[in-house]
């Protein structure tokens, strides 16, 4: 079973993109805003793989491209899914983490 992130390939992509989000959002962690510690983020990791466990590929792909900062609109296109659906989805994941 793949994890949360999927490929070797998939997770490598993800990895460069969130650095690049990471560099664009230094300047606004220098005003004093906190950085999460290593422990938050693998706690973060954690609790979306809970979220996803049992759930559809695409849910995952939604997730993740949720992450990296892209709108419902972005990810339905790219997920050639309706935007509607991806809405219902977020949604209902959110009531799954509650």
């Amino acid at each position: 079973m793949a994890g949360f992130w999927g490929s070797r390939k998939t997770m490598e992509t993800d990895r460069k993109m969130y650095e690049k989000k990471i560099s664009a959002d230094a300047g606004r962690l220098a005003d004093g805003e906190r950085q999460p510690a290593a422990i938050d983020a693998a706690i973060a990791h954690e609790r979306l793989e809970q979220l996803v466990s049992g759930k559809p590929e695409h849910y995952r792909q939604i997730i993740r491209l949720r992450l990296i900062g892209k709108n419902c609109a972005e990810i339905a296109a790219e997920l050639h899914l309706d935007e509607r659906t991806v809405r219902r989805i977020l949604a209902k994941l959110r009531r799954t983490r509650q």
